[in-house]
């Protein structure tokens, strides 16, 4: 009978598994190297869900900062065009985290018979759409800000409050 304070005995996600998806694995904290794969799936997801959820309330405060009026009517379409776009790799980002072995079972035992994606392929992919989707989220008001009829001190405070996202 196990203790109550380890793990069930199926593979744990390695320091090498850890340091493709973070950090070389000389950095890694000893505590790592036991990280439960559930829990790792879990926060994989949730990652995901919660950084494009993120950007979209970004979007929505653009939408809600500037008016509906003829003269933003480009910003608006532009903004629901990257809104669209994040919410689109949102989807295909969490469904391809949940699904990346068939079956999903094969995640947290790979004695299972299946397959299982190319994981180190799909981080550099979501990374990239990651930075692209912030490129563009944060992109979108700086041609408003330059429209201003504002010191340009104040300006660049705008810019900043903006890109820090502040």
């Amino acid at each position: 009978m196990a203790s109550a304070n380890t793990y069930p005995p199926y593979p744990m996600t390695t320091s090498r598994q850890l340091s493709s998806y973070f950090l070389p694995s000389c950095l890694l904290p000893i505590h790592a190297t036991n990280y439960p794969p559930e829990a790792f799936f879990t926060s994989q997801t949730l990652y995901k869900l919660t950084i494009n959820a993120t950007k979209i309330s970004f979007l929505f405060l653009y939408l809600r900062i500037f008016p509906s009026n003829q003269e933003n009517r480009r910003f608006r379409i532009a903004t629901h065009v990257v809104m669209a776009y994040i919410l689109l790799y949102a989807i295909a980002s969490i469904g391809a985290t949940i699904f990346q072995c068939t079956p999903v079972a094969r995640y947290f035992d790979h004695s299972i018979d299946g397959t299982c994606i190319n994981v180190e392929l799909f981080w550099y992919f979501n990374a990239i759409n990651n930075i692209l989707g912030d490129i563009l989220t944060l992109s979108l008001p700086v041609r408003k800000i330059y429209q201003l009829q504002l010191p340009r001190s104040e300006k660049m405070g705008l810019y900043t409050v903006f890109g820090l996202g502040i």
